[in-house]
């Protein structure tokens, strides 16, 4: 898919954020993807300054893999309260003005959603080259690193992982990890 030059957005640093919070303001805002990032940028989104915020997702329920469908279906009933619009479709195709930038995200279903900000939080890609492909997941490269509970590696008891590394994209998860695995290398529970 062909992307605009202004107006598409992924959410990797805090500068990231701070273009996306300026090209939010009176925008019409479309999120790609019911992830972690999607959602919180939707909710950031819709309280500071968005003129519509629209999530477009595969699945109708979020989080619904991870949490069950109680608590996916609970999670859009909250964003939804405070304004977030849920499509589900697919992408087809960005749609740019005479400027080059984002005018909207037309639909495999023939529907068109307005833009002129789009934040893709599709998942990410765990940062595992440094890893040898028998401490991944599958073996192979850019898979995540296999951990027990204690978050240390059943093949390689000198390694640990936290966060990215083992597929969840979330910083307050990294965090909790971070300190659980410090915790297990100095053997404490």
């Amino acid at each position: 898919v062909e992307t605009p030059q202004r107006g598409v957005f992924y959410l990797r640093s805090p500068e990231d954020s701070k273009r996306i919070h300026a090209a939010g303001q009176g925008a019409d805002a479309v999120l790609i993807g019911s992830s972690f990032i999607a959602l919180e940028s939707a909710a950031y989104l819709v309280a500071n300054g968005a003129k519509s915020v629209t999530v477009l997702a595969r699945d109708p329920v979020p989080f619904k893999a991870l949490f069950g469908e109680e608590a996916g279906k609970a999670a859009r009933r909250l964003h939804e309260s405070k304004g977030v619009k849920f499509v589900i479709g697919e992408l087809q195709s960005f749609a740019s003005d005479a400027q080059g930038g984002l005018s909207g995200l037309k639909l495999k279903s023939g529907d068109t959603l307005p833009a002129q900000l789009c934040v893709v939080g599709i998942g990410s890609t765990p940062n595992t080259a440094f890893l040898p492909a028998g401490l991944l997941a599958g073996g192979k490269p850019g898979s995540p690193l296999v951990v027990g509970p204690d978050l240390r590696s059943p093949s390689d008891s000198n390694v640990f992982g936290a966060g990215d590394v083992l597929g969840y994209g979330h910083w307050q998860t990294a965090q909790t990890q971070g300190r659980l695995a410090a915790r297990s290398m100095l053997g404490k529970p």
